[in-house]
Protein backbone atom coordinates (compact mmCIF):
# COMPACT_ATOMS: atom_id res chain seq x y z
CA UNK A 1 0.00 0.00 0.00
CA UNK A 2 2.71 2.46 0.65
CA UNK A 3 4.27 1.76 -2.59
CA UNK A 4 0.60 2.71 -4.40
CA UNK A 5 0.63 5.74 -2.12
CA UNK A 6 4.09 7.11 -3.01
CA UNK A 7 3.49 6.59 -6.93
CA UNK A 8 0.02 8.01 -6.41
CA UNK A 9 1.84 11.45 -4.49
CA UNK A 10 4.48 11.41 -7.63
CA UNK A 11 2.43 11.49 -9.90
CA UNK A 12 0.29 14.47 -8.28
CA UNK A 13 3.65 16.02 -7.89
CA UNK A 14 4.18 15.88 -11.64
CA UNK A 15 0.72 16.58 -12.62
CA UNK A 16 0.80 19.99 -10.38
CA UNK A 17 4.11 20.40 -12.02
CA UNK A 18 3.11 20.20 -15.47
CA UNK A 19 0.10 22.30 -15.43
CA UNK A 20 2.36 24.83 -13.72
CA UNK A 21 4.68 24.81 -16.71
CA UNK A 22 1.45 25.17 -18.60
CA UNK A 23 0.39 27.99 -16.91
CA UNK A 24 3.38 29.60 -17.14
CA UNK A 25 3.72 28.98 -21.25
CA UNK A 26 -0.33 30.21 -21.91
CA UNK A 27 0.99 33.51 -19.99
CA UNK A 28 4.25 33.59 -22.47
CA UNK A 29 1.60 32.89 -25.24
CA UNK A 30 -0.71 35.90 -24.05
CA UNK A 31 1.93 38.47 -23.91
CA UNK A 32 3.68 37.68 -26.95
CA UNK A 33 0.15 37.50 -28.91
CA UNK A 34 -0.15 41.24 -26.99
CA UNK A 35 3.08 42.37 -28.20
CA UNK A 36 2.57 41.43 -31.70
CA UNK A 37 -1.12 43.25 -31.88
CA UNK A 38 1.27 46.69 -30.48
CA UNK A 39 3.71 45.77 -33.56
CA UNK A 40 1.21 45.28 -35.78
CA UNK A 41 -0.13 48.53 -35.04
CA UNK A 42 2.98 50.33 -35.21
CA UNK A 43 3.63 48.81 -38.94
CA UNK A 44 0.09 50.04 -39.84
CA UNK A 45 0.92 53.35 -38.51
CA UNK A 46 4.65 53.55 -40.65
CA UNK A 47 3.22 52.30 -43.13
CA UNK A 48 0.23 55.13 -43.38
CA UNK A 49 3.14 57.42 -42.67
CA UNK A 50 5.32 56.52 -45.73
CA UNK A 51 1.61 56.62 -47.87
CA UNK A 52 1.25 60.08 -46.63
CA UNK A 53 4.56 61.43 -47.28
CA UNK A 54 4.56 59.87 -50.69
CA UNK A 55 1.82 61.32 -51.47
CA UNK A 56 3.14 65.01 -50.19
CA UNK A 57 6.12 64.17 -52.14
CA UNK A 58 4.18 63.05 -55.91
CA UNK A 59 2.13 66.40 -55.32
CA UNK A 60 5.27 68.92 -55.07
CA UNK A 61 5.36 70.06 -59.00
CA UNK A 62 8.52 69.63 -60.57
CA UNK A 63 11.27 72.42 -61.42
CA UNK A 64 10.99 73.61 -64.52
CA UNK A 65 15.49 73.42 -64.49
CA UNK A 66 17.27 70.62 -63.54
CA UNK A 67 21.14 71.54 -62.80
CA UNK A 68 23.03 69.10 -64.19
CA UNK A 69 26.77 70.91 -62.84
CA UNK A 70 26.58 69.11 -60.01
CA UNK A 71 26.74 72.50 -58.42
CA UNK A 72 29.76 73.53 -59.70
CA UNK A 73 27.68 76.72 -60.65
CA UNK A 74 27.53 77.16 -57.06
CA UNK A 75 31.31 77.06 -56.65
CA UNK A 76 31.76 79.85 -59.19
CA UNK A 77 29.69 81.83 -57.48
CA UNK A 78 29.88 81.53 -54.19
CA UNK A 79 33.33 79.63 -53.25
CA UNK A 80 33.63 75.91 -52.44
CA UNK A 81 32.86 76.19 -49.01
CA UNK A 82 28.88 76.84 -48.65
CA UNK A 83 29.68 77.56 -44.69
CA UNK A 84 31.09 80.86 -46.48
CA UNK A 85 27.95 81.59 -48.50
CA UNK A 86 25.49 84.47 -47.65
CA UNK A 87 22.73 83.92 -46.52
Amino acid sequence: MIDIEERLERREALALNLAEQLSAKIDECEALKEEVRILREHARWRKEEITRLNNLINSMPLADHVDTTGGEWAWKEYGPNPMEWEK
